[in-house]
């Protein structure tokens, strides 16, 4: 499977902890996703407009990238038992 990693920042940006403009972001998803290539996500710190910095986390990157793109999957993957 060819798969490209899209580290959060500084791609998304929050503004009081809500995501604000995703068009870039979902672009570059779309651009790969159009390529054959497997986007992968995960959460992180990233700059929030009134609060200096916040975190964003994998599921609401998934919230947001499902009512985009209405996939039929959503694949979550970590190394901590029982999650």
């Amino acid at each position: 499977i060819a798969a490209c990693g899209l580290p959060p920042f500084p791609r998304w940006v929050l503004c009081g902890g809500a995501l604000t403009d995703t068009d870039a972001p979902l672009g570059e998803v779309r651009s790969l996703l159009s390529r054959g290539v497997v986007p992968v996500l995960h959460g992180d710190a990233v700059f929030d407009e009134a609060r200096g910095a916040a975190i964003l986390s994998g599921d609401t990157l998934v919230e947001e990238l499902c009512a985009a793109l209405r996939p039929t999957r959503a694949v979550f993957l970590t190394d901590v038992a029982g999650i």
